[in-house]
């Protein structure tokens, strides 16, 4: 089993560090991992996990043959409309291709490895320069023989609604 330590209760979580661009860098969170972390856990700040969230993510690395796991976004709309529920549609349509071993992939918004598999992987130097983080961690997590879990019960919602362009610019 893999213990889970969970943040103090008034610390910012999860930390996120702006890159060049401006937006929050995932590599650049890594250098304040602590010297007894085991697993490292990347979360969007806009999901809403519930209390086990958490710890179902980080439980399948347990298993050796697992090298990352990852969760999904589940876009609920809070005033609804016809946009917010074609972006919430086109999501939820997405959510199968997880279940396959084959095609599916490490959602940048909620996945988790262990440190040991992050440090092999050398994934701060892969980061680089990359478009998509979440693809390319896929592409070297299964590069290195090792599988993505998709874990059912790390399906988060986010609570947003959308107008016409922000579905359009979603989709893009």
């Amino acid at each position: 089993s893999v213990p889970i330590q969970r943040p103090p209760r008034r610390s910012r979580w999860p930390r996120t560090c702006p890159s060049s661009a401006g937006r929050p860098s995932p590599s650049s969170g890594l250098a304040e991992r602590g010297g007894s972390d085991e697993v490292v856990a990347f979360l969007d700040s806009d999901i809403r996990p519930d209390p086990g969230f958490l710890r179902a993510l980080v439980q399948p690395l347990a298993l050796a043959s697992i090298g990352a796991t990852t969760g999904y976004r589940w876009y609920v709309p809070v005033r609804g409309g016809l946009w917010s529920a074609v972006r919430a549609a086109w999501n939820a349509a997405g959510l199968n291709i997880f279940f396959s071993d084959r095609y599916n992939f490490l959602w940048g918004g909620a996945w988790a490895i262990r440190r040991e598999t992050l440090d092999r992987l050398d994934l701060a130097a892969l980061w680089r320069g990359t478009l998509s983080e979440d693809l390319a961690s896929t592409a070297a997590v299964k590069g290195a023989g090792l599988r993505v879990q998709f874990v059912p019960r790390a399906v988060a919602p986010t609570f947003e609604d959308c107008a016409r362009q922000q579905s359009g610019e979603w989709t893009d």
